[in-house]
C-alpha cells in the first residue's frame, strides 16, 4: 500500500505562529474556517470573530496545501469535470438489459461490477436483498439509484460558464467543453439554460439592489448609522 507523500510547506510558513500553521493546514480550513479554528485550539470567541479574517489574510498558504491535497488524489479540473459529465449524462436505461423469458420480454438490472467506469461512476447506490436458496443466503441485485442530475449539471453550468445555452468564448477549454455539452439531450440543453437564467437574474437583481440602496439619500454608505 502506498504511502500519500507529506505535505511540504511553502515559503516563508516560518513567520506563522504554530496555531496558524496548524490552522493552514487543516483539511477544512477552506469550508470551515470556524470549526478548522476550534480544532487548532483557537477559542469560541476568536473563532467565531476572527477566522474568516484570518482565512482570508491567510489565503495563500491555504491554497497552496488545498492545492498539494488535490494533487494527492489526482484531482484536476478535467477529472472533476469529466465526474460531473458522467453523473450529469448518465441513462437509466443503460443499467438494464432486455431479455426474453417464456416469450416476455422484460428488463433486468445489468451486474454493477461488469459495467464500464464511466457508468460506475454515476451510481449513488447499490440495493440487495438476502434470499435463500438450497438454505444458503444469497444476495440479490433489486436496484441502484443514481446521483442527482439536477445538481451535476448546475455544476457543470460553473465549469463551463454557460449563459444562454452557448459557450463563454475565448477558453483554452472550450473544445473539451463543446464535446460534452454535445452529449446533452435538447430538455437537458434546456434545463441548463434555464437554470443559469435564473442564477443571473438572482445576482442581477442583488447588484440592483445595492445600487439602489447607494442612491436613497440620507441612507448610510459604509454599514453605520
Amino acid at each position: 500500500m502506498s504511502v500519500p507523500a507529506p505535505l511540504t510547506d511553502p515559503p516563508l510558513v516560518d513567520r506563522l505562529t504554530p496555531r496558524e500553521r496548524a490552522f493552514i493546514k487543516h483539511p477544512d480550513v477552506a469550508t470551515d474556517p470556524q470549526g478548522a479554528a476550534l480544532a487548532v485550539g483557537y477559542s469560541l470567541s476568536v473563532a467565531k470573530t476572527q477566522a474568516y479574517r484570518m482565512r482570508k489574510e491567510l489565503d495563500f498558504y491555504i491554497s497552496y496545501y488545498e492545492n498539494q491535497r488535490m494533487a494527492r488524489v489526482n484531482a484536476t479540473a478535467e477529472r472533476v469535470r469529466q465526474e460531473l459529465a458522467d453523473i450529469a449524462f448518465a441513462d437509466i436505461e443503460d443499467y438494464y438489459d432486455t431479455v426474453d423469458i417464456d416469450g416476455e420480454t422484460i428488463k433486468v438490472l445489468r451486474d454493477p461490477r461488469l459495467l464500464p467506469a464511466h457508468m460506475r461512476r454515476a451510481i449513488k447506490s447499490i440495493n440487495y436483498e438476502t434470499i435463500m436458496v438450497d438454505k444458503n443466503p444469497v444476495q440479490k441485485l433489486v436496484s441502484i439509484e443514481l446521483h442527482g442530475k439536477l445538481d451535476a449539471l448546475r455544476q457543470l453550468i460553473e465549469c463551463f460558464g454557460m449563459k444562454g445555452g452557448k459557450l463563454s468564448g475565448g477558453g483554452e477549454d472550450d473544445a473539451e467543453q463543446r464535446a460534452l455539452l454535445d452529449q446533452l439531450e435538447p430538455e437537458e440543453l434546456e434545463t441548463m439554460t434555464r437554470i443559469y437564467k435564473t442564477a443571473g437574474d438572482r445576482a442581477r437583481a442583488a447588484a440592483n439592489k445595492k445600487r439602489d440602496a447607494r442612491a436613497i439619500p440620507g441612507e448610510p454608505t459604509n454599514g453605520k448609522k
